[in-house]
C-alpha cells in the first residue's frame, strides 16, 4: 500500500496547482477547516475526550482505592503542509487545550515538535484528500479528508 501511495504521490506532484480554496472537510476525528493558499495547506479542528486522572499518591492499600477523576478534554489538531501540485508533505500536530507549551528562540521553554509527518494527495475532483502517515508497518496509516 505504501509504495502505490508513493506512486500516487509523485503523479500528483506534476500536476497544476489547486486554487486557493478554503472549507469544511471531514477527518478522522473531527471536522477540519482547511485553507489552500499558493504553496501553503493549512488544515484545523478540534474535539473532546474524556482523560482520567488519579487523585491520590502510591498504591491502593487496604482495600482504599486511588480516587480518580474524569474530566472533558479539549483536543486541538492542525495539519500544516507544503503543497507541490496535488502533492503535500505535511506535519500534523495534536495538542491537548491547557497543556500546550510554546516556544521561541527568545525563551528557555522546550519545543515541542510535530506529532507526526506524512503525504498528502489532492484528487483532481477536490472532493477527497488522500493522506498517509509515515511511520512503521505497524504504526503507519492510511486515511481520507473528505469534503462537506
Amino acid at each position: 500500500m505504501r509504495r502505490k501511495f508513493y506512486i500516487d504521490y509523485g503523479t500528483a506532484c506534476i500536476k497544476q496547482p489547486s486554487k486557493s480554496y478554503m472549507g469544511i472537510w471531514s477527518g478522522p476525528q473531527c471536522d477540519l477547516t482547511i485553507e489552500i493558499d499558493g504553496k501553503s495547506f493549512i488544515a484545523k479542528g478540534s474535539y473532546q475526550k474524556k482523560e482520567t486522572s488519579h487523585i491520590g499518591i502510591g498504591v491502593p492499600y487496604a482495600g482504599h482505592p486511588i480516587n480518580s477523576e474524569e474530566k472533558i478534554v479539549k483536543v486541538n489538531v492542525r495539519y500544516e503542509g507544503v503543497i507541490t501540485g496535488h502533492g503535500i508533505e505535511f506535519k500534523l500536530y495534536i495538542e491537548d487545550e491547557g497543556k500546550r507549551m510554546r516556544s521561541s528562540l527568545l525563551t528557555a521553554l522546550p519545543f515541542i515538535g510535530p506529532s507526526k509527518e506524512g503525504l498528502m494527495i489532492i484528487t483532481d475532483n477536490m472532493q477527497q484528500i488522500k493522506v498517509y502517515e509515515k511511520g512503521t508497518k505497524e504504526t503507519e496509516k492510511f486515511y481520507a479528508l473528505r469534503r462537506k
